[in-house]
């Protein structure tokens, strides 16, 4: 396959402006309402820096030929402390993107199986996502995975 998978940096940051600015697209084409175009490209390094430096947030990038093709962003969360819930801690995975020209080669899959490794060396047991209706290729990739759906979240826009 020759890609790499690691741990992203902070060299990595024009390197995910691409990956970045394709997922950020496909969420304002079908959500303008709650998103924008922002006034940068992909994430500002800050951004970037904040997920390396924090030992409960890792991007894990893909790497083939020294382009990053994919990546995966995600960090570790726990239960409110209301007396009605379980502690427990979960990984939060933010986002799974692959570029076009190289989804359908098994690279999200690969993600979230650091992703899921990831989780176990920090020995938490589960992991969450959230992912839009329209985003039904997500929704499927997930589903095979043997993701289930946990709750929906529901609005209604007041005029």
């Amino acid at each position: 396959m020759g890609i790499i998978f690691r741990e992203g940096n902070l060299s990595d940051c024009d390197k995910l402006i691409d990956l970045y600015e394709e997922l950020d697209n496909l969420h304002l084409e079908n959500h303008p309402e709650i998103f924008i175009t922002p006034n940068f490209r992909g994430r500002p390094e800050p951004y970037i820096k904040a997920i390396i430096d924090n030992p409960e947030r890792t991007l894990i990038v893909a790497e083939k030929n020294s382009e990053i093709i994919g990546m995966a962003e995600c960090c570790i969360k726990e239960s409110s402390k209301f007396p009605l819930y379980k502690p427990m801690k979960w990984v939060q995975l933010d986002i799974i993107a692959v570029k076009k020209e190289y989804q359908s080669e098994h690279i999200g899959s690969a993600l979230l199986k650091e992703v899921t490794n990831w989780a176990k060396e920090k020995g938490i047991n589960r992991v969450q996502l959230t992912v839009f209706n329209f985003n039904e290729r997500a929704m499927d990739f997930y589903e095979h995975k043997g993701f289930k759906t946990l709750n929906k979240t529901l609005f209604l826009d007041l005029d």
